[in-house]
């Protein structure tokens, strides 16, 4: 019940500004920036206002940067044209309760010249972790621009109506890469002593001031912990933040945790544990008086409660959770936290996306960047009332069932399985993919308490689907395995992926793990499974990397957990045949054969074909058919729960 939250739905004062709970939304690129002629901000407003309306406390927009110099992805710099749009923002967030203070967010060496046609800043002339280009070392005239900078970003934001601003300072990015000694090598009062590297920060936080006044709350993001043995560790962010805290021009602090190489961890995925930057901000916590923000996988409002017991923060940054449920909040205020959709962690639909410069999606939120159209109390019921069946349970077929119901049809879902879930199932008996099964195990809960009339262990036959006598059919039947045909296997034991995730064979010591081109978890995932069993694993791709179809932010990961068990990699390689019991490889771009003897076990991460014998037998007798998910074609979570969300709304 909502009575076991004795701190997270207290209210907390930061600077001038009361917020009504412990739950914020930390600043995350969208990319839903419009240009002029659509309204700017009038997507972000309508995003923000859906997660206000769901009871957040407080949100933290990001997408708009300092200086032309500090460009990525849709960011952009502001001026007095971009006033009356912004306002809309925040008109509409304050509509519904919430604060909103503005991220004055600059890259800095992180930055990406292709997006800005600008040289990257920075204090050094030491290019960041992931970048190939060396940023221009800033000169005093340049500093004094970039700081010119935040002072008119800010009062074009005090002018817009936000209640306060926050500083990215983190992650390596320009304020951040003043702080750090492996990124500021400068012989100037900008570089050298602590005193110096904070210089930066301290004009900017005093040009603010003079724009802004105590009118406005004013944070900082920080890494406590860069990771990185030459930059920021606790004991000097510690330092920083005393100092901060002591010069009384900031009012809270945001506390993270990595340099711009550790992304991996900043922006986890599930193999990163809930919560793992809490002791960080625990650390900050111990040194200062001011409010200490935490943020990094923490998705579960009891979680979110427990860290503010404990005394280890004072609000709680919810980022991708509200994303993927914007009514989180609320939900948990009264009582009703089975009805959470809790984020996955998956980076497809938000990190991946936005990383490409797509608009932020989510994989279990099909609503996510379109919340003017559909967003809370938007799904109106059907004009008329039909009888729906839907043909299968994973994820594509669950949530068309949950969308119908919604829409107050009457739905029967047959599920030919002992247990709802699909493919996700398996998914989730990889090492570290364990969350997965959330989103089907959320969905299941769903259609129950809509009173989805569900069979388990049916055949969907026609005779069976006739019986019932629908309106429409959505036919979420998915896909399966094709068996591997590779020259000469004939005698030697080869396996598919799904025969070892489901433990019916027994691989031997020696195992070459062979990405047909799936290049995604399932792939990584067994590879990883098999390592973990104490095999020597061989991992053989056609692609560039291992993991090609993952998040970016994934692959390190996936590279570090297969080196701890010793795994051989081979990258750029198809497996050709089995000649006399020895394996044939060849290089993609050469064509160079090489043999790869010891092997005793190849297993197959192949293609699926898709499973709907049904549509063409339905079609013409029932009067609406529509097919969803893999049975489609074969493909991931994300587009089997949008097609079945989207599909249910034609019904």
């Amino acid at each position: 019940m909502a009575g076991q939250f004795q701190y997270l739905f207290s209210p907390i004062q930061i600077g001038p500004v009361k917020i009504r709970n412990r739950i914020f939304s930390p600043p995350y690129e969208t990319n839903l920036v419009e240009d002029e002629a659509r309204g700017w901000w009038d997507r972000l407003a309508h995003y923000h206002a859906e997660r206000a309306k769901g009871g957040i406390g407080l949100i933290v927009m990001s997408d708009i940067c300092a200086h032309q110099a500090a460009v990525v992805y849709t960011m952009t710099p502001i001026d007095d044209r971009h006033t009356p749009h912004l306002r809309k923002v925040t008109d509409m967030v304050h509509a519904h309760g919430a604060k909103i203070f503005q991220l004055i967010h600059n890259p800095g060496r992180q930055a990406q010249p292709m997006w800005s046609h600008h040289a990257n800043w920075g204090p050094s002339p030491i290019r960041g972790p992931f970048n190939v280009e060396i940023p221009h070392e800033m000169d005093q005239d340049d500093i004094r621009e970039m700081v010119a900078g935040y002072a008119r970003t800010a009062r074009i934001i005090k002018e817009a109506g936000f209640d306060g601003i926050e500083l990215q300072g983190s992650h390596g990015f320009m304020i951040g890469s003043f702080l750090s000694p492996a990124s500021n090598k400068r012989s100037d009062e900008y570089g050298g002593s602590l005193e110096n590297r904070m210089r930066f920060l301290n004009q900017i936080l005093e040009g603010i001031r003079e724009q802004v006044g105590r009118d406005l709350a004013l944070g900082a993001s920080i890494s406590v912990d860069e990771l990185n043995p030459n930059g920021l560790n606790i004991e000097g962010t510690q330092e920083i933040a005393a100092r901060l805290d002591s010069g009384g021009m900031v009012d809270y602090l945001n506390t993270r945790i990595g340099d711009y190489a550790a992304v991996p961890i900043w922006i986890g995925d599930m193999s990163v544990a809930p919560g793992a930057a809490v002791p960080y901000a625990a650390a900050i916590k111990r040194v200062v008086k001011m409010p200490v923000a935490t943020v990094l996988r923490i998705k579960d409002p009891l979680h979110a409660e427990q860290i503010l017991a404990d005394g280890a923060a004072d609000m709680i940054g919810m980022g991708r959770a509200t994303l993927c449920d914007p009514e989180l909040a609320r939900k948990a205020e009264t009582g009703r936290l089975e009805e959470i959709r809790l984020c996955i962690s998956c980076n497809q639909g938000c990190i991946r996306r936005v990383q490409m410069g797509l608009t932020i999606e989510c994989v279990l939120n099909p609503v996510a960047g379109l919340e003017r159209q559909y967003g809370t109390g938007k799904i109106n019921p059907a004009a008329r009332r039909k009888r729906v069946v839907v043909v299968g349970g994973g994820p594509a077929g669950l949530k068309a069932a949950e969308t119908l119901a919604l829409r107050q049809h009457k739905v029967i879902l047959l599920e030919r399985e002992a247990e709802l879930g699909g493919q996700i199932l398996l998914a989730g008996r990889l090492p570290g993919r364990e969350e997965i099964t959330e989103s089907v195990s959320h969905l299941a809960g769903q259609i129950r308490r809509l009173g989805v009339e569900t069979h388990l262990k049916v055949a969907a036959t026609p005779e069976k689907i006739k019986e019932l006598a629908p309106d429409a059919v959505i036919l979420a039947t998915g896909s399966a395995p094709l068996a591997p045909k590779i020259p000469g296997m004939n005698g030697f034991p080869i396996y598919h992926a799904i025969q070892v995730i489901k433990r019916e064979v027994e691989p031997g010591k020696n195992v070459l793990v062979y990405d047909c081109g799936e290049s995604h978890w399932k792939f990584c995932g067994t590879a990883e499974l098999l390592a973990q069993q104490g095999r020597k694993v061989t991992v053989v791709t056609p692609r560039l990397f291992l993991g090609f179809g993952i998040p970016p932010t994934a692959v390190p990961g996936v590279y570090e957990r297969l080196a701890e068990h010793d795994a051989t990699v081979i990258e750029h390689t198809a497996l050709v045949r089995i000649d006399k019991g020895a394996v044939v490889l060849m290089d993609v771009f050469s064509h160079k054969e090489r043999v790869l003897a010891g092997i005793d076990t190849v297993v197959w991460v192949g293609d699926d074909h898709v499973v709907n014998d049904l549509h063409g037998v339905l079609k013409g007798t029932v009067p609406e058919v529509y097919a969803v998910g893999d049975c489609v074609a074969p493909r991931k979570i994300d587009a089997a729960i949008r097609e079945g969300f989207f599909t249910a709304l034609k019904v």
